[in-house]
This record gives structure tokens, C-alpha cells and sequence, in this order.
């Protein structure tokens, strides 16, 4: 399914189960925005999400400095971030887990809770991460094995490294591959840079001059 997502559809408290957990939502005001915090520690659903590994900048690095060292010595190198637009709304949850999705939150003017039962991955839930980091790690396999870009995923961050020369041909090939399969990512503004040899990915910047 194609972002936006439908992320939430409203009920009446009556009309969830009583079997059901009720997760609480909450905001945090950043700068001029209020992200929206669903809070799935409370019944303990947080506790059922197992570890799984994802790329670090660590690895990022390491891509960065394994490729140079093998690499013409004369060869200027350039990255970029190709940054997902609300990474977790663009998936959907599975039918079979739909009962553990409800949330609850407050309407200060009707003083009243509303109740609703999300669509998309939540954003405060560990299993959103771990389901997210999978789908982001096969994007990262395609990109890598098919489409041959050098590039590593951080969240929802694909930071691309490439010698000057092929820079537009990498941005073409990463654009191309995400709208083909669907994945809306920024491409104007702040978090859609040009190649350049700073790159910053969720507060890290990288030199690969």
C-alpha cells in the first residue's frame, strides 16, 4: 500500500474488546512540530520484541574506509543521505496483530478519551523498530545487489557513497528504486542534500574528503 497510509481509525471505548490493551498516546513538542508518541511499555507488548542487528555507523565507516583503501588514490570521493519521508507510517500492520494496536488518547476540550486502532507502525513501540529495521535492511540488499550502489542504512537514512563522477547516476538509481517500490523519500529541501563530502545521517556527520 502507497504512503499516506490511513494510520488511525476511530472507536467508541465501548466497542473495543475488553481483552484488548489500551496504549496510551502522547506529544512531544520539537521545535514547531508535535510528534505523536504511542506509549506500547505499559502492558508490557514492548517485552515481547526480541534484538535483532542493524547497520550502525560503525559499519557505515568501515564501508567508507574499506572502499577507498582499495580505490584509486586519486579518486575524489562524495555521499549523500537519501533520507524516508515517516518511515513508519508507510508500513502496514499485519491483520493478525491488529488487537494489540489500540490506542487511547485524551481530548482535553471534550474531556473524554478517543479511541482508535492503528494502521501503520506505531512510533513507541520496539516491534515497529524491529519489523521496520527488517524491511529497511532488504531495501538496503536491493540497492546493493542490484542496482550495485554503495550505500548503508541507518534507520531510516540510506547514506550512498560514490566517486564524483557517478554521483548522479547513484542519485538516479536510488530514486528510481524506491519509487518503484512504492517508499516516498524526501527529495527538496534540508533533507534531500547533493552528494558532497560531509554528509549528516539522524545527528552524525561523516567526512569522506
Amino acid at each position: 500500500m502507497r504512503w499516506p497510509l490511513e494510520s488511525l481509525r476511530g472507536f467508541d471505548l465501548d466497542q473495543v474488546t475488553s481483552s484488548f490493551p489500551l496504549s496510551k498516546r502522547f506529544g512531544i513538542k520539537q521545535s514547531s512540530k508535535v510528534r505523536c508518541v504511542d506509549d506500547f511499555s505499559q502492558f508490557s507488548i514492548n517485552a515481547y520484541a526480541q534484538t535483532c542487528e542493524s547497520h550502525t555507523v560503525d559499519i557505515l565507516c568501515n564501508m567508507s574506509l574499506g572502499l577507498m583503501s582499495i580505490s584509486d588514490g586519486g579518486t575524489t570521493w562524495q555521499a549523500r543521505n537519501f533520507d524516508l519521508k515517516r518511515a513508519y507510517r508507510q508500513c502496514a500492520i499485519h491483520p493478525d496483530h491488529a488487537c494489540h494496536n489500540f490506542i487511547a488518547v485524551a481530548d482535553p476540550e471534550a474531556r473524554q478519551f478517543l479511541c482508535y486502532k492503528m494502521r501503520a507502525l506505531p512510533f513507541g513501540s520496539v516491534m515497529s523498530v524491529h519489523a521496520f529495521l527488517r524491511v529497511a535492511n532488504n531495501l538496503w540488499a536491493i540497492l546493493v545487489s542490484i542496482f550495485s550502489v554503495y550505500i548503508s542504512n541507518y534507520f531510516d537514512n540510506f547514506v550512498a557513497l560514490a566517486a564524483v563522477p557517478e554521483t548522479q547516476a547513484v542519485t538516479a538509481a536510488v530514486s528510481m528504486a524506491f519509487k518503484a517500490l512504492g517508499w516516498v523519500f524526501a527529495e527538496t529541501g534540508d533533507k534531500a542534500p547533493l552528494f558532497d563530502s560531509l554528509v549528516t545521517a539522524l545527528g552524525v556527520m561523516i567526512d569522506v574528503s
